[in-house]
């Protein structure tokens, strides 16, 4: 059977980093650990409660991928697993390996489901890449890096990840938004051509609430879109959903912003629904709702990143299905009395609408 090594780069991670290795010790071969100097006491529960793994420490030089990239040289195994000390295995692990070794030898990257979990719910979902065959993975970025492979990548359902990089305390969130915001700065100073590091910028900035700025990014994005290879089309959920949900004075420009959403994911659908319902525009709510409804039973996790399939945004769309439902049939059946009786459900379903937009923030 292959030989498999997890590999992570730490520094200050005592909150979370022994359920990290008590979720990947019992299919790690090797664990791989490159410290870039804690201080918090994490170098100390890993010696005393994994003395397994494998330290190496070297400064921290601001390039996420550097440390990545030098935990790789230290791996032994066939296949390498890359973790965060944020994130844990669930699933089936023990069949990882045996999948492996399924693998055609072209087969050089192996892709999971990750969710990034906040109080305890899954608010996204996605689809990165997690294992590599040893020899064939290098990392690029400085911040947010991605890997580089050559040859296939397969999607392997037998395990998924989540990620906790969100629960954290605000002195620690402080830290996190300082440090990633300035690393995505510096690379579109060394390449302002760099649109991707925008993107990230937005999401960096939706997260502290920064919303002006997190739009100006997502715009900055999608102009440049014809561009960008691959095109993250997720943009279009993030920023049309600022300008519905955040600031509301930008509502005209979330129309312009779904217009050129070509894609229409869960994601898109639920921002569909939620605009229509703003303008009153029952017939089209209608059809968007019930759309989301239909795409998500369907729905099998295939985009690579989606926010929506949640049960929150699924009893949203299907209240207000059942809404527009008996809206058309007070219209068809009560015609006497529908103008009193539609104001009266339209000032109802406005407010159920506009909290079920709360609901989904």
């Amino acid at each position: 059977m292959s030989k498999l090594s997890v590999c992570m780069i730490v520094k200050d991670e005592i909150d979370y980093i022994e359920q990290c290795l008590r979720s990947v010790e019992v299919i790690a071969d090797e664990i791989v650990i490159v410290d870039t100097k804690s201080t918090d006491g994490t170098i100390e529960l890993i010696q005393e409660k994994f003395p397994q793994a494998k330290l190496h420490h070297h400064l921290w030089e601001d390039n996420f991928s550097l440390h990545r990239n030098q935990s790789i040289s230290y791996a032994t195994g066939d296949w390498i697993l890359f973790i965060d000390a944020d994130e844990k295995i669930f699933g089936e692990p023990e069949k990882l390996k045996p999948f492996l070794d399924a693998q055609n030898k072209k087969v050089t990257a192996v892709e999971f489901v990750m969710h990034d979990m906040n109080g305890g719910k899954s608010i996204m979902q996605f689809k990165p890449l997690k294992v590599f065959r040893n020899g064939h993975i290098q990392f690029k970025n400085i911040v947010h890096n991605q890997p580089v492979t050559d040859g296939l990548k397969v999607f392997c359902p037998l395990i998924y990840f989540e990620h906790y990089g969100y629960d954290i305390s605000e002195e620690k969130k402080a830290l996190k938004v300082q440090r990633t915001e300035k690393l995505l700065r510096l690379r579109i100073e060394q390449n302002p051509k760099d649109y991707e590091a925008y993107f990230y910028l937005s999401q960096l900035y939706g997260w502290v609430e920064k919303w002006e700025e997190a739009l100006e990014c997502c715009m900055i994005y999608i102009e440049n879109r014809k561009s960008i290879k691959p095109f993250n089309y997720a943009i279009f959920f993030s920023a049309a959903r600022i300008c519905i949900a955040k600031l509301p004075d930008h509502l005209p420009q979330a129309k312009k912003i779904l217009d050129l959403a070509y894609k229409k994911d869960l994601d898109i659908l639920l921002v569909l629904a939620e605009y229509h319902a703003i303008v009153q525009d029952y017939p089209k709510l209608k059809q968007f709702t019930y759309q989301f409804l239909e795409e998500y039973k369907k729905f099998k996790g295939e985009p690579y990143f989606i926010h929506c399939h949640t049960p929150e945004a699924y009893l949203y769309c299907a209240t207000n299905y059942v809404m527009c439902l008996l809206r058309e049939g007070i219209l068809t059946l009560l015609p006497d009395f529908q103008g009193m009786t539609l104001k009266c459900i339209d000032q109802n379903l406005k407010a159920l609408l506009q909290q079920g937009v709360k609901q989904n923030e």
